[in-house]
């Protein structure tokens, strides 16, 4: 179960993408409704209740590593399933392996919101392109690096 190299480089830039940016959007969201949060924080029971800082700050972190992890899941599934979407280009590939994998995040993120939810599968979609573009890329340049022009 080998990933390329410039697959695995793909996947890691595309997963940074969407950690930073859905971290970013989850703050700006629940800065939006601070009240709710900081009730939501001091119900939880535990004492003392976390700052709505120190949760938010938490929060994006661990969404940045769950974007590099999912940028590495997402790649490998993006590499097993060139031949089942076999007439798709690779963008659209991204794009929908992107959607979908959206649409899983927005299940089972614990902050529900109709603009937010639309605002994820967005950058989801987003960082599913930017799979796609970052492979060729790399597949390109690590291509020429190997053979390149006039060497036989």
């Amino acid at each position: 179960m080998a990933i390329s190299r410039s697959l695995f480089r793909a996947g890691i830039l595309s997963g940074g993408f969407w950690g930073v940016f859905t971290g970013f959007f989850s703050y700006l969201i629940l800065s939006l409704n601070r009240s709710q949060v900081t009730t939501f924080l001091n119900s939880s029971g535990t004492s003392p209740a976390p700052s709505f800082q120190t949760f938010a700050f938490v929060l994006v972190i661990a969404l940045i590593i769950l974007g590099l992890m999912g940028g590495i899941i997402i790649s490998i599934i993006f590499e097993r399933t060139g031949q089942l979407f076999g007439k798709l280009s690779d963008s659209k590939r991204g794009i929908i392996l992107g959607i979908i994998f959206g649409l899983l995040f927005v299940l089972i993120y614990p902050f529900p919101g109709d603009i937010s939810d639309i605002g994820y599968i967005l950058i989801s979609a987003l960082s599913g392109y930017f799979l796609a573009s970052f492979y060729l890329r790399f597949s390109r340049r690590y291509d020429a690096q190997k053979n390149p022009p006039g060497k036989k």
